[in-house]
């Protein structure tokens, strides 16, 4: 059997999609654990889990929608919050103009930390 180029393209186009399609799965389960509720602020077994499967699919953390971002107040270090989430997504997490009803810029790059094994990463802001 003869293959077209055509037909080529489409295989192509159906595997890309395919694949895009099952990343925003995975990432929609890892938010769901990122986002449970299951423990405290230092034992939280779901976040554990979400972490570890982010280690065993690094291509997954330059996903659009992956809530592996956060945002904090340079003067006070206090995580900042949108609608009660402090964990955001890149484009949430780089969105902030007021906070407590201050202005705020946003002052620093993306930063992993390094404080535990989490892959969370930052943005800094400060009041003006």
């Amino acid at each position: 059997m003869r293959i077209t180029v055509n037909n080529l393209r489409k295989i192509i186009r159906e595997a890309i999609s395919q694949e895009a399609s099952q990343q925003d799965e995975f990432v929609e389960k890892i938010n769901a654990l990122i986002l449970a509720d299951d423990g405290d602020a230092w034992n939280n077994p779901s976040y554990d889990q979400a972490m570890e499967f982010l280690r065993a699919m690094p291509e997954l953390l330059e996903h659009p929608d992956l809530r592996i971002y956060g945002a904090y107040d340079e003067y006070e270090g206090e995580i900042m919050r949108l609608n009660r989430l402090s964990d955001l997504t890149k484009e949430e997490a780089m969105s902030f103009t007021e906070y407590g009803g201050e202005p705020v810029e946003l002052i620093s790059t993306e930063w992993v930390s390094t404080d535990d094994d989490s892959l969370s990463r930052y943005f800094e802001y400060r009041h003006i």
